[in-house]
């Protein structure tokens, strides 16, 4: 997982919390839920991702724990023209 070639600043197992989630359904990597995150939802400023769904936060506070759950925060001033085509 290369985190920072994708847009994420913080990278942490968990949920994330506050603001308004948008679920974008299942994707197979973490990667590629940023992905669909920035092109589908630009205001997010993070994501949280499980193995059965991509969620993009808009308005994320903090990162609660969750065993089976993955989150991002964006980095805010990431060059959506730079995503990686894997």
């Amino acid at each position: 997982f290369l985190a920072d070639a994708e847009g994420c600043v913080i990278y942490q197992q968990g949920a994330g919390v506050g603001g308004t989630a948008v679920q974008l359904g299942k994707t197979a990597t973490m990667a590629q839920c940023i992905r669909k995150a920035l092109a589908d939802v630009p205001e997010a400023n993070a994501v949280t991702f499980t193995a059965d769904n991509c969620e993009a936060r808009k308005g994320q506070q903090y990162v609660e724990a969750a065993a089976d759950k993955h989150n991002c925060f964006i980095n805010p001033k990431f060059d959506k023209g730079k995503l990686s085509k894997v």
